[in-house]
């Protein structure tokens, strides 16, 4: 009988974390590791079906925010208590994951494992939003005291969540084999999306919220769409902002010359088409997206409050201040004018990302064994 290991997370949509968690699913061998899902929100993910056909279950409780901390934790402990079959919880929530940690150790499972995606909390400018942060800082504080073990994306979203506790890094691992660049794909995706092969695209992929900085990004655009006008920008993905920056496009007169694509699954297709990617963020914990780009020979754009560990060190990113719009638009200039040869003599670097440990195959098999090795010794 398969092992059963069950995640929490927030809703299992098109994300990083989302991604990873996935690409490890796909590949795992599920005759002896099973995965189930714990989500905090009501409505249903992208990967819902995809989840059940794997033989994956999804359980459902209503959010923090909806019912309350004390209620939730009620809700919990409730749901622990009824699901007395794990021995193992991966838990995905950050900042909060001390809350769900917590009511997992009442209910005696041996391995709880808190894995940090980020490296701060995104800053909010309304009474709401405050208070949940402050929630979430002081939650922070429990992470140590109540996971068995600490997983991390990279060293700064280890020391953010767990201080100076050792913490085991987990790459932000892809399916390198899908971002093997192919020209066919491109030119017959650009024609898809009646894009002109002759059209400098510029991409991004990332959910629609204050961390991905959508707003620098537009602006960056419209300067740089002033001095060249056969040019693109397509925006990938779907979160709250979505309607503001649709508005803030339209406000710059921009919606002829902004695509947004919603989500999509098939990034890695997409990553092929685009001549550069921007990447503004004001925060990240690692930066999947980088990988997949940088694996398929894209050139990056990258604001310099990304962690460095995202670079694969192929020659291809370039580390940026947000201080200074002009730095993002003179490397813009000169990518584009080597668009051409760029285009000519770009190539995957799969080899070179399996090197650097971003191979979902490997690391497929480290966490297999690494929870086949832990349930047994709770077994014992």
């Amino acid at each position: 009988m398969a092992i059963r290991i069950l995640h929490i997370v927030g809703i299992m949509n098109m994300g990083g974390l989302e991604n990873l968690i996935m690409n490890i699913y796909r590949n795992i061998d599920r005759d002896k590791i099973q995965f189930d899902f714990l989500v905090t929100r009501e409505e249903s993910g992208i990967f819902d079906q995809e989840i059940k056909s794997l033989g994956g279950k999804i359980y459902n409780i209503p959010s923090m925010e909806s019912v309350g901390i004390i209620k939730y934790k009620k809700n919990l402990r409730r749901f622990f208590r009824e699901h007395q079959e794990y021995r193992i919880v991966h838990c995905h929530r950050d900042a909060l994951c001390s809350v769900y940690l917590k009511e997992a150790k009442k209910a005696n499972i041996p391995v709880r494992i808190a894995h940090s995606h980020n490296i701060r909390l995104a800053e909010t400018k309304n009474i709401k939003g405050l208070v949940k942060s402050l929630l979430k800082n002081y939650f922070m504080l429990y992470t140590n005291n109540v996971a068995s073990h600490r997983f991390a994306c990279s060293n700064l979203a280890g020391k953010w969540l767990y201080g100076d506790n050792e913490f085991k890094i987990i790459p932000n691992a892809i399916d390198t084999r899908k971002y093997n660049y192919n020209e066919e794909i491109a030119l017959s995706l650009r024609e898809e999306l009646n894009i002109s092969e002759e059209t400098f695209v510029i991409g991004h992929v990332g959910r629609f919220d204050i961390q991905k900085n959508h707003k620098f990004l537009v602006d960056i655009f419209k300067e740089f769409e002033k001095q060249h006008s056969d040019c693109l920008l397509c925006l990938v993905g779907d979160g709250s902002l979505s309607d503001e920056i649709k508005s803030y496009v339209k406000d710059n007169n921009l919606q002829n010359k902004v695509r947004f694509l919603g989500i999509r699954d098939d990034v890695n297709k997409l990553m092929m088409m685009f001549d550069v990617f921007l990447f503004p963020s004001l925060f990240e914990g690692l930066g999947i997206v980088l990988v997949e780009a940088q694996s398929s020979g894209l050139s990056c754009l990258i604001s310099d409050q990304v962690p460095q560990e995202s670079d694969m060190r192929l020659g291809l990113t370039q580390y940026l201040t947000l201080d200074n719009q002009s730095v993002w638009l003179e490397n813009l200039k000169t990518i584009s004018e080597k668009q051409k040869d760029l285009r000519i003599n770009r190539k995957s670097n799969l080899n070179k990302i399996k090197e650097r440990g971003y191979d979902i195959l490997s690391l497929t098999t480290q966490i297999q064994k690494f929870y086949q090795e832990e349930y047994i010794k709770c077994r014992k």
